[in-house]
């Protein structure tokens, strides 16, 4: 009852407070207007006293079971109420009870509760079960609670220490698992523990508890959000820092690709096409706002084929038609590479149009940027691992622990096996005069790029010949930006073939050896005879004698600089002229020069040659090759004897070419075998089997040698101790 704005306490006549219990009915309903707890106890305070009243149900209750509970033993708390669905309380007519229509055996024993069931008439409240909002009548809502009561289900809010435990351990799982999986790992982590949160509500709710699991639901879906929207910021700071740093080194004057390298103008179209031999080309402008540089094929009236290719050259779209007669693979190499540019190009202005779009957006520019150095990382990393391995020394990179990190395709073909470590690179490379645990810690302790001379010795299985080398060793380390993660200290080897400088070194002392000595001793020995002839009386002297020396001495000099001269002219990269040419012609003619040469020996020269032969060959270098041959068969050989120059045709297949085998061969006591494996090399001679003096210079048969080689042949020989026979192969050509 409101009396002046406040709640007045109004008890019912004292003849029915004797005779009957009193509750109260109080009702507070949640925000939603749904009733779903009651007050066992609820307190009236007024300025004279404090009373608390049970509530109705409990009042009859204790009403009818004193010696249960006490109402000393309630609190006043809320308890929620265990609503039973429709059907379980049965219901009777209240008029039909007053007009004894209802049997007296049917209300014996029973609780009753009398009140309104009709909405419109009573005070009807929504609870929890009702369905399509309809409202339940307050008697029936006193009926479930006297029957919670007295069954003991109502249910009761779970202890604070209880929910807090449970809240804490499932906030704390899902903070320890969502780093450490992907977003789509996530969402249904955050899904499973939403439904396991729904299920443990429900299952406490059947042990009688009320579990406010609502908030731990939002807890749980606001964390992958809130820890993504965390890594999102740490990620944004991320790339702004990375972003800065990419514009520090894009400032500075390093290595760096252009964002484009191809056709700008007129000018660097015809240079292109003219590296790839176009020259039947016409370009046109064209008034077509589509760009799409895809050649378009046109077939000639005339079997040729013409291709229309769209391109942009200054800000000008132009139309470039290319001619072919022919339609070859090579043809279609030149059009794919043409294409390669263009889409570069193309590709280019996309994303320069991409990034004008995005340039108020500042993640997206950040996230541009990071793309184009991306690219230009990756081109740049592919232009560098192209370099490297196509570099023609041996790269090898390694830790300091021996692992190798990279090594480029020459060192693999210079030590023939895969190195895995360093261990495995040094079994093969042989230091000539250190150890390679000294040169490392030189290298790495002193900072010192370390060079020495070395000789790769290939495994057993490969039959290639020791190789001289230069190893370089450096030790990278402190060499990156102190922004930047530190790069690990790191090994680089360099291997290089000096195999050609070692031989021209050797070359070159042999050569000094020759001038020094062979070439010398004509010109001291006739300074020697110059000198004894001016303190001679020279009208005792033999004039003939002493001109015959001279014309000796002279000679051997004039002998010695031109096989020098002619062996060095050789042995350059001067182009040989071919052309066709008589073999009998070159052998008869060599034979012819060296006639007296062989008749001072008293030694025959036969020339045996079974046909007619015609070559492409170099006519003098030839000639002269036989000249040497010749020429040594008679120097080595003793006197009486015979050498013999023969040409004779080899047996071929059908369809091969004819080979004729050219040998001369002699009776001399044969090579010592100390002597043939040095034969071909410079400055290696012989000894005449007459006087067993050393002959020569040694330049002969090496001239044979290397011109031979040059004429696509090669020099062969056998010995024994009746004689000595080398012999070479040519193609003869065909003659109709």
């Amino acid at each position: 009852m409101l009396k002046q704005g406040n709640v007045s306490e109004v008890l019912p006549a004292k003849e029915f407070r004797d005779q009957a219990s009193l509750g109260h009915v109080n009702s507070y309903l949640d925000a939603d207007g749904t009733l779903r707890a009651i007050r066992l106890l609820d307190r009236f305070k007024s300025e004279q006293k404090d009373q608390r009243w049970p509530h109705f149900s409990l009042a009859t209750l204790v009403n009818q079971q004193p010696s249960s509970r006490t109402l000393e033993s309630y609190h006043d708390e809320n308890i929620f109420i265990p609503f039973v669905t429709q059907g379980d309380f049965q219901r009777v007519s209240f008029v039909d009870v007053l007009a004894g229509l209802i049997p007296t055996e049917q209300l014996k024993n029973r609780t009753i509760f009398v009140g309104m069931t009709a909405t419109a008439m009573g005070d009807p409240l929504l609870i929890p079960t009702n369905v399509g909002g309809r409202q339940t009548p307050a008697v029936e809502i006193n009926a479930n609670v006297y029957q919670a009561l007295k069954q003991d289900t109502l249910i009761k809010p779970l202890p604070g220490f209880y929910a807090l435990l449970i809240n804490s351990l499932w906030v704390i799982v899902a903070l320890y698992l969502m780093p450490r999986i992907s977003g789509t790992q996530q969402f249904l982590v955050t899904t499973m523990f939403i439904l396991l949160g729904w299920l443990l509500s429900y299952a406490l709710l059947f042990q009688g508890y009320w579990y406010r699991s609502a908030g731990l639901l939002v807890v749980l879906l606001a964390i992958p959000f809130v820890w993504n929207l965390l890594r999102l910021s740490r990620l944004f700071n991320y790339l702004r820092t990375q972003v800065q740093q990419l514009k520090r080194q894009q400032n500075k004057k390093v290595f760096r690709l252009p964002n484009y390298h191809g056709l700008d103008t007129e000018d660097d179209l015809k240079a292109f096409l003219n590296i790839i031999q176009i020259s039947d080309y016409r370009l046109t402008v064209s008034n077509e706002s589509s760009y799409e540089p895809i050649p378009a094929v046109v077939l000639n009236q005339d079997g040729g084929i013409t291709q229309e290719i769209k391109l942009h050259l200054k800000g000008e779209q132009k139309i470039l038609f290319l001619s072919f007669k022919e339609y070859t693979a090579l043809e279609k190499n030149k059009l794919n590479i043409l294409k390669q540019l263009l889409l570069q190009k193309q590709r280019e202005e996309k994303s320069s149009y991409n990034r004008s779009q995005v340039d108020r957006d500042v993640f997206q520019q950040q996230l541009a940027l990071m793309d184009d150095f991306q690219q230009q990382v990756s081109v740049s990393q592919a232009l560098f691992e192209e370099s490297i391995d196509g570099v023609a020394a041996g790269i090898l990179v390694s830790d300091l622990t021996g692992k190798v990190l990279f090594k480029n395709t020459a060192l693999t073909e210079l030590i023939d096996t895969e190195a895995v470590t360093t261990q495995d690179m040094f079994k093969i490379i042989h230091l000539l005069n250190d150890d390679w645990l000294s040169l490392l810690r030189e290298a790495v302790l002193l900072q010192k790029s370390v060079t020495v001379e070395a000789k790769v010795n290939p495994l057993e299985r490969s039959h290639k010949q020791p190789v001289d080398v230069s190893v370089s060793i450096r030790c990278l380390q402190n060499k990156v930006d102190e922004n930047l993660i530190p790069l690990a200290p790191m090994l680089v080897f360099n291997i290089t073939d000096i195999s050609s400088i070692k031989q021209a070194q050797r070359s070159r002392s042999e050569m000094i050896d020759f001038l020094s000595h062979d070439l010398r001793s004509p010109m001291a020995s006739l300074q020697a005879m110059v000198n004894q002839l001016r303190s001679a009386d020279l009208s005792s002297l033999d004039m003939a004698e002493v001109i015959n020396k001279v014309d000796l001495y002279s000679k051997r000099g004039l002998n010695f600089s031109e096989q020098f001269l002619e062996l060095a002219k050789i042995e350059t990269d001067e182009e040989i002229e071919f052309y066709e040419m008589d073999l009998y012609a070159i052998a008869q003619n060599a034979c012819d020069t060296l006639y007296h040469q062989a008749k001072e020996k008293n030694i025959s020269l036969k020339l045996d040659i079974e046909g007619d032969y015609w070559i492409s060959t170099n006519g003098e270098m030839l000639e002269r090759v036989l000249l040497n041959l010749v020429s040594n068969a008679i120097k080595y050989g003793p006197s009486d004897s015979q050498v013999t120059l023969s040409v004779t045709a080899l047996e071929t297949q059908e369809l091969e070419a004819q080979q004729v085998e050219v040998c001369v061969k002699d009776h001399g006591p044969g090579i010592p075998a100390d002597l043939s494996q040095l034969l071909f090399k410079p400055y290696a001679r012989g000894k005449d089997s007459n006087t067993q003096k050393a002959q020569g210079i040694g330049l002969g048969l090496r001239f044979v040698d290397v011109a031979l080689k040059r004429l696509h042949s090669q020099i062969e020989f056998e010995s024994n101790e009746q004689g000595t026979r080398f012999f070479f192969k040519l193609v003869a050509l065909p003659i109709s």
